[in-house]
């Protein structure tokens, strides 16, 4: 069947029972697969594969649950439907990752530092964009092997960026996230000493991003 064949198919499947529902969920998954992730491919073409892959999963989850709930209108292709939930998807999902690229590099003084011009940060921009996807990968290992307190403090920084750009804002944030006072010094020592073991840790992997004041 055509692209069009197939459009016909699953609205005159979608107008049926539950298995014929069911059907037309199948064949649109196997037709319309491909073409939503170029769609979602063309707009952002840096998304990363798992991310892609997810956001097309998650709206043909939300396509299923509305066509068996009968609130697809069958009167048109399910595709525009499907590309419109895909790329709202991975709208949110690029956000996210701004964001979060954001917020760790401000975590990484030294890496921070480094994307302002120095001879350091010529080295960060002359990274591809998969290179910089496998540092900020790596920051996630490094402090996923933090200890408690530390991950506490950078886990609450990054959700509660930028505002925690103030110290007592993430003081506070801490505190609520451990469940008691926690002091301005400990939480300060916390964010340096884990900046610190972050930093040495992309050392050993490769990337040296320079550590104290800009060149």
């Amino acid at each position: 069947m055509d692209f069009a064949q197939v459009s016909a198919q699953i609205s005159l499947l979608l107008q049926s029972d539950g298995q014929g529902v069911r059907r037309a969920l199948a064949l649109a998954d196997e037709y319309f697969r491909r073409p939503v992730a170029a769609v979602v491919r063309k707009r952002f073409p840096e998304l990363p594969p798992d991310d892609l892959a997810d956001a097309y999963r998650e709206a043909f989850l939300e396509l299923c649950q509305s066509a068996l709930n009968g609130q697809v209108d069958t009167r048109r292709s399910v595709f525009p439907l499907l590309c419109t939930i895909a790329l709202r998807r991975a709208t949110d999902r690029a956000r996210r990752a701004a964001v979060e690229h954001r917020a760790l590099s401000e975590v990484l003084g030294p890496v921070a530092r480094a994307l302002q011009g120095t001879g350091v940060g010529r080295r960060w921009q002359a990274l591809d964009a998969g290179d910089r996807r496998e540092v900020m990968q790596l920051i996630r290992v490094a402090v996923a092997r933090l200890p408690h307190r530390q991950q506490e403090v950078m886990a609450a920084y990054v959700r509660g960026y930028p505002d925690t750009e103030c110290m007592e804002a993430l003081r506070q944030a801490v505190s609520r996230a451990a469940g008691g006072e926690v002091s301005l010094a400990a939480v300060k020592r916390a964010l340096q000493e884990a900046r610190q073991k972050v930093s040495a840790f992309l050392r050993e992997k490769g990337y040296d991003f320079g550590e104290g004041p800009e060149a």
